[in-house]
């Protein structure tokens, strides 16, 4: 039977019952328009940035859960899972209004408008830990992702390299974490994460993971124990 996921809690709960499930659409990619003086056509080019997602799960509510219920359940979480795709996840950024139709006695049928964030993720998002340099990565997906990556057993000067980009540390902490996606490098100490930044140099943000057949270069320099990598894959 079709079901949804939020935050890991079944719509099963409050007995919601879904005919069928839809595919998530594709996110729109944004473009810009510039226009040129004295030329008769614009320029369009695009960017990074994609449209927020439109969804309408049509579903059927027995029992006697009320709306109220549904709605708290919805609103309770942001974690989507749809079980017909159930290896990729999505964000719910916004709920619309529910409206629910009585069909027979202890029935309803409603509609569950959503706006969803651009990217699906993968489930599977375990970390893994490269122990020789250099090393060869390969992702999924379907648009470059923002990885993070966690060099434990650090010293002194170091550096890490991804498809050609190099970001160098000077006088390493034992723990280093580069996160792509916040744009932002720290060591944790005493379980308080620490901004590191002023001691690295490199265009770290462009050490982005390319998915397909090809895989990515990744290598290190100086005393580094390890390398673990959460690849963060995603679609559009």
């Amino acid at each position: 039977m079709n079901t949804i996921l939020i935050d890991g809690v079944s719509s099963d709960t409050v007995r919601l019952r879904f005919d069928k499930l839809p595919l998530y659409p594709a996110a729109k990619r944004r473009t810009n328009t510039y226009t040129i003086p004295g030329s008769g056509e614009d320029i369009t080019t695009l960017t990074d940035d994609y449209d927020d997602i439109p969804l309408v799960l049509e579903a059927y509510l027995v029992g006697s859960t009320t709306i109220q219920a549904v709605y708290d359940w919805i609103r309770s979480g942001t974690q989507l899972i749809l079980s017909t795709q159930p290896g990729v996840r999505t964000t719910i950024k916004q709920v619309g209004e529910i409206a629910p139709a009585r069909i027979g006695w202890d029935a309803h049928k409603i509609s569950i408008p959503l706006t969803l964030a651009p990217f699906r993720y993968r489930v599977a998002n375990d970390a893994v830990t490269l122990s020789e340099s250099p090393a060869q990565l390969q992702t999924i997906g379907n648009l470059y992702s923002l990885p993070v990556y966690h060099l434990t057993g650090c010293a002194g000067d170091i550096s890490l390299t991804v498809n050609g980009t190099t970001l160098s540390v000077t006088d390493a902490p034992g723990t280093v974490t580069i996160d792509i996606g916040a744009q932002t490098i720290y060591s944790t100490i005493n379980d308080v994460p620490q901004s590191i930044l002023d001691t690295t140099s490199g265009a770290f943000w462009n050490m982005v993971l390319h998915p397909g057949d090809v895989p990515n270069q990744i290598s290190w320099a100086g005393t580094v124990g390890s390398v673990a990598v959460t690849r963060n894959e995603r679609w559009v």
